[in-house]
């Protein structure tokens, strides 16, 4: 009794791949003319790529809802409709809320062991208890705030105090000043704790539904506990570090748990969407270093603060993002890794136009790129040389 043979669904770029090595292959006498033609046959080139398409309709659809939600919401006239209608604590609204988020998420989680082929459906509906739960954290923090001014005017000050009071006055008024900043403070720990609480939530509904959407969303919401740390816990500093040493810091942890999470079958199918945000916080920041110094840190540090260091110290911030690109695509071209070649590449170019815009404008700008031009003329020829040796010691065929 015969097989059935089973065919295999290809896109344009990757059929072409394949086809290529099976018309090498033939050439090579590796495979007979019945079994190239056999191997050809089951090769099926996609028309249209309707999984991508469903996946991008359907989270730009997910996008286009909670900037609805969120015009709403944030809409003052909205708030206050909301609050004759619902005359609830704004603690209790958030607990419904985010029991209806709940369950949404066991609604989509249902969802996707019952019908699993709509997996981007599911992860719609998942989004959409996302963006419930993030409705409860804004009630949460709507309550801190109700609870903070309530504190503010029972301490208030009250009425002007008699002249022979002044002394006392003054050292109550700065007494009152250090327990509003102290109340600040607590203020600002407790929104960061609501924020990162929200991020765990997202983080564990990623992993559980394994949804790069979700796990996006976290990434996020902990980039911005990353962002507002230094704010709260140190004034604009934390751990003696500005925001992009921060954001360095955290783009590079990204990018080392992504290759943690590649060994482990609860995390590898978010792995990807780890390192490409790592990559981009990194980067980013790298350019921001590149163009601007931040040096506060280092003024502190080496008390200079002349035009002449900061200019040193701007250039050596762009030799640091320099080798950075230069590393992420050479590591994409040794590892045939699009996405570190792209990331290398794309700052690469930044990297050259801002340092242009920066010293060379006043330059002939066709003086300038024809320097550049055989620079990378000169780089690209040593590289066809490396690869045509490596052609005639392997023996390999270039068609």
């Amino acid at each position: 009794m015969a097989r059935t043979q089973k065919t295999l669904e290809l896109g344009a770029r990757h059929a072409q791949v394949v086809q290529s090595a099976i018309r090498h292959w033939l050439e090579s006498e590796a495979l007979s003319e019945s079994q190239a033609t056999l191997l050809a046959d089951t090769i099926h080139v996609r028309a249209f790529d309707w999984d991508k398409f469903a996946k991008y309709t359907l989270r730009l659809a997910v996008v286009c809802l909670v900037i609805a939600v969120s015009s709403v919401v944030l809409q003052a006239s909205f708030m206050r409709l909301l609050r004759r209608v619902v005359a609830l604590p704004a603690a209790v609204r958030g607990g419904v809320t985010g029991l209806v988020g709940v369950g949404v998420h066991v609604l989509a989680y249902d969802r996707s062991q019952t019908r699993p082929e709509q997996k981007y459906a599911n992860e719609g509906v998942h989004a959409v208890g996302a963006l419930f739960f993030a409705l409860a954290a804004l009630q949460v923090v709507e309550q801190l705030n109700d609870w903070h001014a309530g504190k503010v005017q029972r301490d208030g000050t009250g009425t002007a105090q008699p002249k022979a009071e002044v002394e006392e006055d003054q050292a109550a008024r700065e007494r009152r000043k250090q327990e509003e900043k102290e109340r600040r403070r607590l203020m600002g720990n407790a929104i960061w704790a609501v924020v990162f609480g929200l991020g765990v939530v997202y983080a564990t509904v990623a992993l559980l539904s394994k949804s790069n959407l979700i796990w996006t969303c976290a990434i996020m919401v902990f980039s911005s506990c990353v962002g507002g740390s230094g704010g709260y816990f140190g004034g604009g500093y934390w751990i003696d570090m500005e925001s992009p040493f921060l954001f360095i810091g955290f783009g590079s942890f990204l990018v080392g748990i992504a290759r943690a999470m590649q060994s482990y079958t609860l995390t590898e199918p978010l792995w990807s969407t780890t390192r490409t945000w790592g990559l981009l916080y990194s980067f980013v920041s790298l350019w921001i270093l590149s163009i601007w110094g931040y040096d506060d840190y280092f003024e502190k540090v080496s008390d200079s603060r002349s035009p002449s260091s900061r200019r040193l110290r701007m250039f050596f911030w762009s030799v640091v993002f320099f080798i950075a690109a230069g590393f992420s695509t050479w590591h994409g071209l040794r590892f045939d890794d699009s996405t570190t070649k792209g990331f290398g590449l794309t700052f690469l170019g930044i990297n050259l136009y801002t340092k242009y815009f920066e010293y060379f404008w006043g330059w002939s700008k066709p003086i300038f790129f024809a320097i550049l031009a055989a620079s990378f003329a000169a780089v690209g020829k040593y590289a066809e040389n490396v690869w045509n040796m490596r052609v005639e010691e392997l023996g390999l065929n270039q068609s």
